[in-house]
């Protein structure tokens, strides 16, 4: 060392951290196009294009064609990105034919490929740094195993993060007719079709039309979810019933392959469909709304995080964002000055969403009642998080009473 005579400064690292960020409704999505592709960030409808396969003198890109949507993730990419002018979405593609005939759609892709596909959102942090919150798989999501697999994922996927499974009820194929699900032709029968029951899964019934177009409903949520939190700073405590969703019809199909338009008031709406779990939309005074704030949790949860659809996604994107910030910190010393800045940091990044409206309290501190001698010697250390998205505000009501009193001094 140089012989040193003075005065000197040196720095240390700011024991506050920059805080990190996650995606809060990026979409993973599979299903079937012209070219087998991914796991790929596509940011539109051109880069779909090319990554599918397709040319411009394709059929199936023309929505004017019979029989329009051959593949399920063509569907998918003209709404999210030309109809609901989304942005980034990762996606799995399958290939496929497209057969549109009338006798099967996509016949040439098993389920077997569609269980397959959704294990490659375990490597999605890896290859691209991106965090899926949401998991899509448009036309296939309507059996049991794919529902189960797209939950399983969404509880956990890559080992640490956590997303939100976006699933339909059949109501019919978004191409001619379903041969795998029989669809639900009524609200009636809503509650009993709702086979899959989770925190982590979201059902949609029926499937909604824009103009000739038709679409899986799960595929209107997602870019419903998209475009709210894009609203609200890229955070997912905004519920995205009561805002529009894009589409201009609702429809099941019929027997005959003739489709009903389904409309219903408020209360048959909230009966057979809102207040079993599941999540469809409204023709309101301002235009097809998103209406539901459940998860498929409710009624069967009482617990608030799990069947309440944006503090559920809230409680979701807190803990990526911990995995996000805490990863770095793997293998430092244990001692009191890193404690201190893991607390002192995350209640900034706390403090921010707090700030923004998205939690209404939050905290974090060491968890003494699980923090040992031996726990701490094993280089383990357990941390208190204590987060409170807000609810939606789901009942205005409004006691009206005659005003005697100011209808004598009217009178007067």
């Amino acid at each position: 060392m140089a012989f040193q005579h003075g005065v000197y400064t040196s720095e240390v690292e700011t024991s506050i951290s920059a805080a990190p960020s996650v995606d809060a409704s990026l979409p993973f999505v599979v299903g079937s196009s012209k070219a087998a592709f991914g796991p790929k960030v596509v940011s539109s409808w051109a880069e779909y294009v090319e990554a599918g396969g397709f040319s411009d003198d394709d059929a199936a890109l023309d929505p004017t064609t019979e029989g329009w949507h051959p593949h399920s993730l063509t569907s998918f990419a003209y709404f999210w990105f030309r109809v609901a002018g989304r942005g980034d979405c990762v996606m799995v593609g399958l290939a496929s034919d497209g057969l549109s005939d009338g006798s099967a759609e996509d016949a040439d892709v098993t389920q077997t490929a569609i269980l397959s596909a959704l294990d490659k959102i375990d490597t999605v942090y890896e290859v691209t740094r991106r965090q899926p919150s949401l998991i899509c798989v448009p036309y296939f999501n309507k059996t049991d195993a794919v529902k189960a697999a797209m939950h399983a994922k969404a509880m956990k996927y890559g080992g640490q993060f956590k997303a939100i499974a976006l699933a339909d009820i059949p109501a019919n194929a978004i191409a001619g007719d379903d041969q795998t699900v029989s669809p639900v032709t009524s609200a009636d029968s809503v509650a009993t079709a709702k086979t899959a029951v989770s925190p982590y899964l979201v059902s949609c019934w029926p499937y909604a039309g824009v103009d000739e177009m038709r679409f899986d409903l799960s595929t209107v949520l997602a870019a419903t979810m998209n475009r709210v939190d894009g609203e609200n700073g890229g955070l997912p405590f905004v519920s995205p019933s009561n805002k529009n969703c894009y589409v201009n019809g609702l429809y099941v199909a019929n027997a005959s392959g003739t489709e009903t338009p389904i409309f219903m008031n408020r209360d048959a709406v909230n009966t057979k469909i809102d207040g079993n779990g599941v999540v469809t939309a409204r023709n309101t005074a301002a235009g097809w709304v998103a209406w539901g704030n459940n998860t498929t949790a409710y009624p069967g949860s009482s617990d608030i995080k799990d069947y309440m659809m944006p503090i559920r996604r809230m409680f979701n994107y807190v803990q990526n964002l911990w995995q996000v910030f805490a990863a770095p910190r793997i293998d430092n010393p244990l001692n009191k000055r890193q404690l201190d800045g893991v607390v002192n940091s995350f209640n900034q990044v706390l403090a921010s969403l707090q700030g923004f409206g998205a939690l209404n309290a939050a905290s974090i501190a060491l968890d003494d009642a699980r923090n040992t001698t031996a726990t701490l010697l094993a280089g383990t250390v357990y941390f208190k998080i204590m987060i409170a998205p807000p609810p939606p505000w789901q009942v205005i009501h409004g006691v009206f009473e005659y005003d005697v009193v100011g209808f004598e001094a009217s009178l007067a």
